[in-house]
């Protein structure tokens, strides 16, 4: 048996054309079932007069070419029609069928092939075992990314959608209504009257930049519930992370800071392998970062999301841009906030940057990475960047073990 022709999915063939007569029509219906107590449905059966035959017609009358043979001679999938188990299709209904007499074109675009033949269930097995696996780590609720057509296999396994990016990208869990009780714990976060805002942020590790954001939003606002992302693969542990920024905040009386989750996107966790272009994956992100916030803001009583300019990365710029234009149309309002530059901030001229520039958590990251000597003089070139919370972190015990890991790894702009 040859090889399953899986490039063949996505195409479109066509058309196929077929004549018909009102007895073809009545002869679908009694496959259908139409009549069958000699009683009901009699309407898509008697024609009245054969000479000017009135029908009402079953619409899935033009979804038989699909499964026509003349479909199955032009589309090669490249094994023998005769084992296939069976076909599913969606079809799109724009108008009736009226006469009872005509030719009839149908296009098929083939959105995907699934062998439940011999060896079936090997993704199910799979999948079984990844599963396990997981569950070993202590992780039992899952998440996965998958392409839209290979959406509907996943979901035979017991997956279920969050959300998705038409034609690129669905977003999916193994727990039924997992989200659905996300949102319905978020609505201890409403005010009682009026809405507020919301800054996400990973804060890797949390600088004088995300401190500057956060005032802004708080000085706007009632009140401002900061994210911080929750996943624990950045060079700076999450659970730094999340008392940096909460120590950090505690002059500001209306923000109060949160656990991510799980739902909200972040840049450092979405998988762009199966998006080759990278500013595809910026936008595909963005877009699903857009479409699970709005109903985030929607249960929490969020309207308004705080981002910071961004003067030097292209992409995540992209990403920006692409948040201003979504975010409004679910209800959000997206302030874009320049970015505090060095000259901005008390004792600049005692940073080891010497120009004006933005402060990002990149750069404090490298100013950590490219430190030579000691502990204290590389925890001591970053504290004019910093708040004080991020700089006691640093002298401790564990956040010399970060600043360790931070000078051994090979990349650290991005990570």
């Amino acid at each position: 048996m040859s090889a399953i022709k899986t490039e063949m999915v996505g195409q479109t063939f066509g058309p196929f054309v077929r004549e018909y007569t009102f007895r073809d029509l009545e002869l679908f219906a009694l496959g259908c079932g139409a009549g069958i107590d000699g009683q009901n449905d009699l309407i898509y059966l008697n024609e009245h007069d054969e000479r000017d035959p009135q029908l009402k017609v079953l619409p899935m009358y033009g979804a038989m070419l699909i499964v026509d043979s003349a479909v199955t001679r032009t589309i090669d999938y490249g094994y023998n029609y005769a084992g296939s188990l069976h076909w599913g299709f969606d079809i799109r209904f724009h108008a009736p069928i009226t006469k009872m007499s005509d030719r009839i074109e149908t296009k098929v675009r083939l959105e995907g092939l699934y062998d439940r033949g011999e060896g079936k269930g090997l993704l199910a097995s799979l999948m079984t075992r990844l599963l396990a696996r997981q569950l070993e780590r202590g992780f039992a609720h899952v998440f996965l990314y998958t392409r839209p057509e290979a959406a509907p296999l996943f979901a035979d396994l017991g997956f279920h959608e969050i959300q998705r990016v038409p034609g690129r990208m669905v977003f999916m869990e193994n727990r039924p209504g997992a989200f659905e009780g996300h949102l319905a714990s978020l609505a201890s976060l409403r005010l009682k009257k009026g809405s507020s805002a919301a800054v996400v942020m990973n804060a890797n590790p949390f600088t004088l930049g995300h401190l500057h954001l956060l005032e802004r939003a708080a000085a706007e606002n009632q009140a401002v519930r900061c994210f911080v992302v929750s996943e624990d693969i950045s060079l700076v542990p999450f659970s730094a992370r999340l008392k940096m920024v909460q120590a950090g905040t505690a002059h500001l009386s209306n923000v109060t800071v949160h656990p991510s989750g799980s739902y909200m996107v972040s840049s450092a966790t979405f998988p762009a392998y199966f998006l080759l272009e990278e500013e595809l994956v910026t936008e595909t992100q963005a877009q699903l970062d857009a479409q699970i916030f709005a109903h985030i803001a929607q249960a929490a009583g969020i309207s308004r999301r705080y981002i910071g300019e961004e003067p030097f990365s292209k992409i995540t710029a992209l990403y920006n841009r692409i948040l201003r234009k979504s975010l409004p149309g679910h209800g959000v309002k997206c302030v874009l906030v320049p970015r505090l530059t060095t000259r901005g901030i008390p004792d600049s001229s005692k940073s080891a940057i010497q120009e004006d520039r933005a402060i990002s958590a990149s750069e404090v990251r490298q100013l950590l990475h490219d430190s030579t000597g000691d502990s204290k003089g590389a925890i001591a070139s970053i504290r004019p960047l910093v708040p004080e919370s991020t700089y006691a972190y640093f002298l401790t015990e564990a956040g010399k073990e970060t600043l360790e890991a931070i000078r051994q790894a090979k990349e650290v702009r991005h990570a």
